[in-house]
């Protein structure tokens, strides 16, 4: 990143998406400023991890925007580099102003996020604002490109509907207060992409995670539930508050799996609640997160990817270890128990055979 040689550069940073007439305003702009103090423009691309803790999610990933600036702007003299922030409470340092030789930062406007992320500048009395180009926004383009739309998504248990980049579900037989619980934190944590949450009643709104829902590698999904189980996430009720909203009272044969550790679990992790977005798997419905035995989630996933036909028994047995196959087993009482309960018996018939089909692999 450094510049060996002494040329001295004001400094300016953007996400630059969809590179369009108000970025290219903006940063002609920005070149005639540091012209005038004999200084060239050095521009820092912002990463995908760093938008994303504050925005949605880039339209082009950073390799493309990156790409799409220095083709532009090293014709025109400017260095186009990474920008160095982490997320939204990363600051600038002076190392890095020093380092590249940067004498002042240029920005159309103040960054609201983060006061304090222009500091040293600021204290240098050496940071400019321009005014930000109204001659196009990338929200507007997007908003061109992509008409107002409705449509129905698919869940066994609730109603869910996407509007435009909106998630609109009716929870019907999942715990709406507890997601007031849940929601906010993973916010505040920036974990699974989740960057609003509103709820109204029984209807919540959430963002709209763009991906592919499909089995998916058992290591993944461990790595995945590892995240959740270590996310730190407070939460005051447990799976047997879960049990009990549906009046299953897991029998003396699992109460070994509740003599260990309670983590912050999903606690219905089904197959379909797993989006693979470009290549990570997210997992979205948090209604029934809560404190439960660790083996909990990779069970959900398991027992449900057996009833929807993605995997058989065999498979079910050979990722599991014992206390997981007594897990797999609860599953399989509590959603029959569930289906009596909301009158919903949509796989019952694929329970019992599962169940059937482990107990002999567990001694109790």
């Amino acid at each position: 990143m450094t510049e060996n040689s002494k040329t001295q550069y004001f400094y300016t940073s953007g996400v630059f998406d969809c590179m369009h007439i108000a970025h290219v305003d903006s940063l002609m702009r920005m070149i005639s400023v540091a012209h005038d103090w004999d200084a060239e423009l050095l521009i820092g691309v912002c990463t995908d991890a760093y938008t994303e803790s504050f925005k949605r999610t880039p339209l082009y990933n950073f390799e493309e925007r990156f790409n799409q600036v220095k083709t532009v702007f090293e014709r025109l003299g400017c260095r186009v580099i990474q920008d160095p922030l982490k997320d939204v409470n990363d600051k600038y340092t002076e190392e890095f102003y020093d380092s590249n030789n940067i004498i002042f930062h240029i920005q159309g406007g103040e960054f609201p996020e983060n006061s304090s992320v222009y500091e040293v500048m600021t204290r240098r009395k050496r940071m400019k604002f321009i005014g930000r180009s109204t001659l196009m926004s990338t929200s507007e383009i997007i908003n061109r490109i992509k008409e107002s739309s409705l449509k129905k998504l698919g869940g066994d248990t609730n109603s869910n509907f996407l509007v435009n980049n909106c998630v609109v579900k009716k929870i019907e037989n999942g715990n709406p207060e507890w997601m007031d619980e849940v929601y906010p934190q993973l916010i505040d944590k920036n974990l699974f992409k989740v960057k609003f949450y509103h709820r109204e009643g029984n209807t919540v709104f959430l963002p709209y995670i763009e991906g592919e829902v499909r089995l998916q590698d058992i290591t993944c999904i461990r790595n995945m539930i590892h995240q959740i189980h270590s996310s730190g996430l407070q939460l005051t009720h447990t799976i047997h508050d879960l049990f009990a909203k549906f009046n299953y009272e897991p029998s003396n044969e699992y109460q070994t799996l509740f003599l260990g550790e309670y983590v912050p679990s999903h606690a219905d992790l089904v197959y379909i609640n797993v989006i693979n977005h470009r290549g990570t798997l997210i997992p979205i419905d948090f209604e029934c997160t809560c404190m439960a035995p660790k083996q909990c989630d990779i069970a959900s996933y398991l027992v449900s990817a057996y009833i929807y036909d993605q995997i058989n028994a065999d498979e079910v047995i050979d990722n599991t270890d014992h206390l997981e196959r007594l897990a797999c087993m609860m599953y399989c009482d509590y959603w029959l128990q569930w289906s009596v309960t909301t009158g919903k018996p949509y796989f019952n018939n694929k329970l019992k055979e599962l169940k059937e089909y482990l107990s002999p692999c567990l001694e109790f």
